[in-house]
């Protein structure tokens, strides 16, 4: 298989040294079809999840700030949270514990749903499909973008030609959420934080590292991200093809965007993962019953990034980070 398409990353450490990570080509794509995400019901499954959050008493579910001190600074455009939507929590759990030493703080709830720790630091959730809503193998990872006020965003979605599956709602100590897919269909969480965002740093291994969208029309997913978060375009990147960009907010980068040139993959939300090497990444992935959707290739800076997907269907990529 080739490597990804396409994929370019930046990412700024502490709001500063912004780093061309790696990039690659897109030709894989015309290949490999499999790589298409079922779409259907992803609507109903995403508003299934949310009402479980927002309607279960505060002991059944656990949603706790995305920083462990409230510092009241938010990082508009920024993915500050992630959380994994799974029908099967015990088999991603032993999948992401065996790949990145992950560690999980389980409720005492009937759905065993689970926070994420990385290194002491809480990274994310892994929630309960409890209706089964999407069938088997068919998780997924939602991302949380920072936004300025949650009411405002939702109209923006809505005037822009995004969905809304779940409309503005307060989990805990997380703070406001909506839950709504950009004019082309890929899924993601709005998030106003209380006590705000976590500050830019450099992602330790096992830590999320960057994201990317994947998206059908490159023009009408600037100007829905323009409006929604006032991302600014980067499109001056050396030896990368014009069609990858990248997002940025205040002169930080905090997103690429790449435009998929098949029908069969559907617009989504990619994020990444650092690891120590890729390659062994790889090889552990496919031991606890992983797929290897994009595997590394020498030919593309090193071979450093793969795409994969966990035994239960959750999608994200891995990468290297070599003489950084």
């Amino acid at each position: 298989m080739q490597p990804p398409p396409h994929v370019v990353n930046a990412i700024s450490y502490s709001g500063k040294d912004e780093k061309l990570l790696s990039y690659g080509h897109f030709g894989w794509l015309k290949k490999n079809r499999k790589t298409s995400v079922d779409t259907r019901y992803l609507g109903q499954y995403l508003l299934c999840i949310f009402m479980l959050c927002a309607c279960s008493p505060v002991n059944n579910l656990q949603k706790p700030p995305v920083i462990k001190t409230a510092v009241n600074h938010h990082h508009i455009g920024k993915f500050v949270w992630h959380d994994l939507l799974t029908n099967n929590i015990v088999e991603a759990k032993r999948f992401y514990g065996g790949l990145f030493g992950w560690r999980f703080r389980t409720e005492k709830d009937k759905a065993g749903n689970a926070l994420i720790i990385n290194r002491g630091k809480v990274i994310g959730n892994i929630r309960a499909d409890i209706e089964n809503t999407r069938g088997e193998n068919n998780a997924i990872w939602l991302s949380s973008l920072s936004v300025p006020d949650i009411d405002e965003a939702v109209e923006i979605v809505r005037s822009h030609g995004g969905e809304v599956f779940a409309d503005s709602a307060i989990l805990s100590d997380r703070g406001r959420v909506a839950i709504v897919s950009d004019s082309q269909g890929a899924a993601l969480m709005l998030l106003r934080a209380s006590g705000g965002d976590p500050v830019d740093s450099k992602p330790l291994l096992g830590e999320w590292l960057w994201m990317e969208l994947w998206t059908r029309d490159l023009a009408k997913a600037r100007e829905f991200y323009q409006a929604l978060v006032a991302y600014q375009i980067d499109k001056k990147l050396k030896d990368i093809d014009n069609d990858y960009q990248q997002f940025k907010t205040k002169g930080i980068v905090r997103a690429g965007m790449l435009q998929l040139p098949l029908n069969t993959v559907k617009p989504n939300w990619l994020p990444y993962v650092r690891v120590d090497n890729v390659r062994q990444a790889v090889t552990k992935a496919q031991q606890l019953g992983g797929r290897i959707i994009i595997e590394p290739d020498v030919q593309f800076e090193q071979g450093n990034i793969a795409v994969i997907a966990d035994p239960t269907g959750g999608v994200l990529a891995i990468q290297e980070l070599r003489n950084r």
